[in-house]
């Protein structure tokens, strides 16, 4: 039998932005939950969110309801989530326990943290499984899992067109398994007592470069999935296609035949009686002058 001290405990920890300073902020219904300071040898280490009044009935249930109600029969199910939320090293950190982590306002986390932390971590020949997503032609998810430590080559990853959504991989010793996306999932032998400690080696591992020698492929491209970035991301591009910036084309949707083709028009939106002008291939600036009104364009007009 392991020791008390040597059980390990599969945590889920997500780091904070740092313009989230209050505990409302990174969980809205923390003040309908149940809370309790925790301390250690150094002082205050976080508050502990506790939300014990969650039931709920089991759809398929629903199968049985011409017989039976759910609730006259006590088929409902009850559960505990909660939320501890820590602050170490200036950062604030949390750690969410029976699948709280719909708790905690999604703007708040900092995306990608636990990926770079896995790849920081794990070693480059211990892989196994890896989720991405291929923007080669349309975007294709997938998942793919190997029986046994493996390196990336042999996941059939493509580093010109392949998104790297998450890791799992085996830390350097081998002692413990991690997956990492935005939150990195671990198992480890820590208790309260510690930690502070295993979290702030956390950090160092976040901050840490280690992973562009391990995995130096990692950056070539990546996803913004942070809601406030992509709103800058479609701002900055809307702008760009007004100015005709060179960054942003028109690009035909599917491989055609030229020798069939014999020539392109853009549909206007408004009925007209004028014949479409035919040109020899698109281009952004006749599309935005033949169709295009400025106060049209926004991301629902574009799509």
């Amino acid at each position: 039998m392991p020791k008390s001290e040597d059980k390990k405990y599969k945590l889920s920890i997500y780091l904070i932005k740092d313009s989230y300073t209050d505990d409302a902020q990174i969980v809205p219904k923390c003040g309908e939950m149940n809370a309790y300071e925790i301390t250690d040898e150094e002082g205050v280490l976080g508050t502990l969110y506790i939300k014990t009044d969650y039931t709920s009935i089991p759809k398929w249930a629903e199968f049985f309801s011409d017989i039976f109600s759910p609730e006259d029969i006590k088929l409902t199910t009850k559960s505990a989530r909660a939320v501890l939320i820590v602050n170490i090293n200036g950062r604030k950190l949390c750690l969410t326990f029976g699948h709280a982590h719909f708790l905690i306002e999604p703007l708040a986390i900092v995306r990608n943290f636990g990926l770079k932390v896995a790849l920081n971590i794990g070693r480059e020949t211990s892989l196994r499984a890896v989720d991405k997503t291929c923007l080669d032609v349309v975007e294709i998810k997938s998942k793919e899992q190997s029986s046994k430590e493996v390196g990336i080559e042999n996941f059939d990853f493509d580093f010109e067109t392949d998104i790297l959504k998450s890791i799992t991989a085996k830390n350097e010793d081998g002692s413990s398994t991690l997956s990492g996306r935005d939150s990195v999932s671990i198992g480890a032998a820590v208790r309260l007592d510690t930690l502070r400690d295993f979290i702030s080696d956390l950090l160092i591992k976040y901050e840490s470069g280690a992973y562009k020698t391990k995995f130096s492929w990692v950056d070539n491209i990546s996803e913004a999935r942070d809601k406030s970035i992509v709103a800058e991301l479609i701002h900055l591009l809307i702008e760009k296609v007004k100015i005709f910036d060179p960054c942003v084309w028109l690009a035909i949707p599917e491989v055609i035949i030229w020798e069939d083709v014999s020539g392109f028009s853009f549909k206007k939106q408004r009925s007209s009686r004028s014949s479409p002008i035919i040109r020899q291939d698109i281009h952004l600036e006749h599309w935005f002058n033949e169709v295009v009104n400025d106060d049209e364009v926004d991301i629902a007009y574009l799509k």
